[in-house]
C-alpha cells in the first residue's frame, strides 16, 4: 500500500452512506476536484452499464483488474457532489470480496499514479471489505511482508472497523505483538472507538505502555466522549488519578461540553475541587463558549487578575469576540473596562479590523489609553491602510489631532513612504502642507525617495523651498545621495549653502565619504562650524578612519582642536586600542577636554591597565585621583587600584 503524500492522516468521522463505509473529513476530502468541469456525475454516465461492475453487470465475480482500476480513477479524478458520492458508493458496492482483493493486490504490486489517487482508491476498497468481513481483512494484512505497508494497511483497517464495533478491534489489537502497535495510529483509532465506547478506548489506553504521546490520546478519548455525553465524560475524568494527563482530560471535556452548552460546562468547572488545574480546566470552557455567548466569556475573563499567566488567555477571549462582532466588543469595553484591560478588548477589536476595515480600525484606535499602545496601533494601521490606498491612508494621517504630534507624526511619514514613490504628485500634495508641524519630515522623506531617482529635480525642489529648517533638511538630503555617487562634488555643492544648511548636508555628507576616503573626507570638516553636526561628522570620520588605518586616524586626531568635536574623536579612539593597550588609552583618555567624559574614560582605561599591570596603574591611579570633577565612586575605583598593588 502507498500511502497519501498530501493528505492530514487524521479520519475525524465515519460515514455511512450507500451501504458503504467513508471515512473522510467531509465529503469530498478523498475526492480532490480533478479536471475542472468534469464532474464525477458525467463520468459515471459515460461508463457503459456492462462495464461497471467487472465483465458484466450479471456477472460481477469475473474481475477485470484493469477495468476497475480504470473506472476507480476516473471517479476519483471528478468533482463530486453528495448525489455523485452515492452515486460511486453504488459502483464500489457492487464490487465483490474477490475482486476488490485482486485489485488491492495488483495495486501493491504496482501502484496508481499519482499516490494521491492510488492512497483513494485503497481506501474506497478497503472500506467495502471492512463492511463485508472485518476479521478476515484484518487477517489477510497481517500475512504483507513489507512492514511499512502492513503498518499502513492494518491502520486504514482499524480505523474503519472501529466505527461499527470497538469491541472486535480492540480484540484485534490484542494479537498484534507490541512492536507493530504503531504509536501514530493508535491515536487515530482511539478517539473512534470513543465514539462508541469510551471506557473500551480507555481501557485498551491503559493497556498500552505510558509515553510521551499518552496524554495526547487520553484528551482525544474524554473529547470524543464529551461531544456524544459530556455529563459522562466529566464524570469520568474524576475517576483518573490526580495528575497532568487528568488535568488535560478536564480541559478537553470543559471544551467539547462549552461548545454544546457552556453555561452547564461552566458550572461543572466551578463545581470542580480546589486544584493546581482548576484555573486551566474553566479556561478552557470559556475559551469554547467564545463562540456561544462572547460577552459571558468576556465578563469572566475581565474578572481575572492582569498577570503573565492569564493575559494570554484574555487576549484569546477577546480576539474571539473580535472575530464575530467588533463594534460590539468596543462597545462592551468603553463600558465595562478601564486601562490596560480596556487597552487590550480594543487592541483585539483593532487586529480585527486592520485588513477589512482600516477605517474603522482608526476610530477604535482613538480609544487607546497607552501611549506606546496607540503609537504601534497606529505603525500597524499605517501600513496596512496605505496597502489598501495610501491616498486615502495619507489623508487619515493629516485627519489626526496635532496635540499629540508625534504619534500624528509617525502615521504621516508611515503612509506618505506609498505616495512617495511618485515623487512629482507626492511634491505636488505637500505644497499645500508647508505650514504643516510634520511638513520637515515629509519633504526630507520625499527628496530622500526621489534624490535616488533624479537628484537633480530633487534638488531644484528642494531648494525651491522657503527659507528654513524645511529646505535645510530637505537640501541635505539630497546632498546626502549626491555622495554615493560623488562626495567630492556633493561637498563642493555643500559648502557654498548658508551655515545651517552648509552644515547639516556636510553632517550627512562627510562620513558617506568616509568610508571610501577618510583622509579626504577629514579636511572637509574645516568646512564646518561647531556645533552637533560638526561633532557627528568628526566622530563618524574617526571611527572609519581607525577601522583602516589606527596610526593614520591617531595622527590625525592629535592635530584637532580642543573641543567637544575632538572628544568624541578621541572617545573612539580610546574604544580602538584600550583593548590591547590600556596604558595607551589612559594617557589619550587625560587629554579630554569635557570633565565628565574625561573623568569616566580615566577610571575605565586605568581599571583595564591593572589587569595587564597593576604597579604601573597604580601609579597613574595615583596621580589621577587629583583630577578635578571625579564623583565618589570614581574616587573610590582608582583607590582600588592603588590598594591592590600594595597588596604583598
Amino acid at each position: 500500500m502507498t500511502s497519501n503524500p498530501k493528505a492530514p492522516r487524521r479520519w475525524t468521522s465515519i460515514v455511512f452512506q450507500g451501504g458503504i463505509v467513508v471515512v473522510a473529513f467531509g465529503l469530498g476530502w478523498y475526492f480532490a476536484p480533478g479536471n475542472a468541469g468534469n464532474t464525477l456525475l458525467a463520468r459515471f454516465k459515460s461508463i457503459p452499464v456492462s462495464e461497471k461492475h467487472g465483465n458484466s453487470a450479471s456477472s460481477p465475480k469475473s474481475p477485470n483488474i484493469e477495468l476497475v482500476r480504470a473506472n476507480l480513477v476516473k471517479f476519483i479524478k471528478g468533482s463530486m457532489s453528495p448525489d455523485d458520492l452515492r452515486k460511486y458508493m453504488d459502483y464500489v458496492s457492487g464490487l465483490d470480496v474477490g475482486t476488490i482483493k485482486a485489485v488491492l493486490a495488483d495495486m501493491d504490486a504496482n501502484p496508481i499514479k499519482p499516490k494521491y489517487t492510488n492512497y483513494q482508491a485503497e481506501m474506497m476498497l478497503l472500506s467495502r471489505l471492512v463492511e463485508l468481513d472485518p476479521k478476515a481483512t484484518f487477517n489477510d494484512a497481517q500475512s504483507i511482508v513489507d512492514p511499512k505497508m502492513k503498518s499502513d494497511r492494518i491502520e486504514m483497517i482499524l480505523t474503519l472497523w472501529a466505527g461499527s464495533s470497538p469491541s472486535d478491534v480492540v480484540a484485534a489489537l490484542s494479537q498484534l505483538p507490541d512492536g507493530e502497535k504503531n504509536a501514530m495510529w493508535l491515536g487515530d483509532i482511539l478517539p473512534v472507538i470513543a465514539d462508541q465506547d469510551p471506557q473500551t478506548a480507555l481501557t485498551l489506553l491503559k493497556s498500552l505502555p505510558a509515553g510521551g504521546q499518552y496524554k495526547d490520546y487520553i484528551s482525544k478519548i474524554f473529547e470524543s466522549w464529551a461531544r456524544n455525553d459530556p455529563a459522562a465524560a466529566a464524570t469520568g475524568t474524576l475517576e483518573l488519578p490526580a495528575s497532568t494527563n487528568r488535568t488535560l482530560s478536564m480541559k478537553a471535556v470543559a471544551a467539547a461540553w462549552a461548545a454544546q452548552d457552556p453555561t452547564a460546562a461552566l458550572a461543572w468547572a466551578n463545581a470542580l475541587p480546589a486544584s493546581a488545574g482548576k484555573q486551566d480546566v474553566l479556561n478552557a470552557a470559556v475559551e469554547a463558549m467564545v463562540k456561544q455567548d462572547p460577552e459571558a466569556a468576556a465578563e469572566y475573563a475581565s474578572k481575572l487578575p492582569i498577570i503573565p499567566k492569564n493575559s494570554q488567555f484574555i487576549q484569546n477571549v477577546y480576539n474571539g469576540w473580535a472575530q464575530q462582532d467588533p463594534t460590539a466588543l468596543v462597545t462592551w469595553a468603553d463600558g465595562n473596562l478601564k486601562g490596560v484591560a480596556h487597552d487590550t478588548a480594543i487592541q483585539a477589536a483593532i487586529n480585527n479590523k486592520l485588513l477589512s476595515d482600516p477605517v474603522a480600525a482608526a476610530g477604535y484606535v482613538a480609544k487607546l489609553s497607552d501611549l506606546s499602545s496607540v503609537k504601534q496601533s497606529i505603525s500597524d494601521l499605517a501600513d496596512f491602510y496605505s496597502a489598501k490606498d495610501s491616498h486615502a491612508a495619507f489623508t487619515w494621517a493629516l485627519s489626526l489631532p496635532t496635540t499629540s504630534e508625534d504619534v500624528r507624526q509617525l502615521a504621516l511619514v508611515s503612509t506618505f513612504s506609498d505616495l512617495a514613490t511618485n515623487p512629482t504628485q507626492a511634491a505636488a500634495q505637500l505644497q499645500n502642507l508647508t505650514s504643516d508641524p510634520a511638513f520637515g519630515s515629509l519633504a526630507a522623506q520625499l527628496v530622500g525617495a526621489w534624490s535616488a531617482k533624479d537628484p537633480q529635480a530633487a534638488m531644484a525642489w528642494a531648494e525651491a523651498l522657503p527659507q528654513g529648517s524645511a529646505r535645510d533638511t530637505s537640501i541635505a538630503a539630497v546632498a546626502s545621495q549626491m555622495a554615493g555617487k560623488d562626495p567630492q562634488a556633493a561637498v563642493t555643492f555643500a559648502q557654498q549653502l548658508p551655515d545651517g544648511g552648509r552644515d547639516l548636508a556636510l553632517g550627512k555628507i562627510i562620513p558617506s565619504w568616509a568610508r571610501q576616503a577618510p583622509a579626504q573626507a577629514s579636511a572637509a570638516l574645516q568646512s564646518m562650524t561647531p556645533g552637533v553636526n560638526l561633532d557627528s561628522a568628526t566622530t563618524a570620520v574617526a571611527t572609519t578612519w581607525l577601522q583602516q588605518d589606527p596610526a593614520a586616524a591617531s595622527q590625525w586626531i592629535d592635530t584637532l582642536p580642543q573641543g567637544s568635536a575632538r572628544d568624541g574623536a578621541v572617545t573612539q579612539l580610546i574604544a580602538t586600542v584600550s583593548k590591547n593597550d590600556p596604558a595607551t588609552g589612559f594617557n589619550w583618555a587625560a587629554t579630554i577636554g569635557d570633565e565628565t567624559t574625561r573623568n569616566a574614560q580615566v577610571v575605565k582605561t586605568a581599571t583595564q591597565w591593572a589587569n595587564k599591570d597593576v604597579a604601573k596603574a597604580a601609579a597613574a591611579a595615583q596621580n589621577a585621583m587629583t583630577l578635578p570633577g571625579l564623583t565618589v565612586d570614581q574616587t573610590t575605583a582608582l583607590q582600588k587600584i592603588v590598594d591592590r598593588a600594595a597588596m604583598p
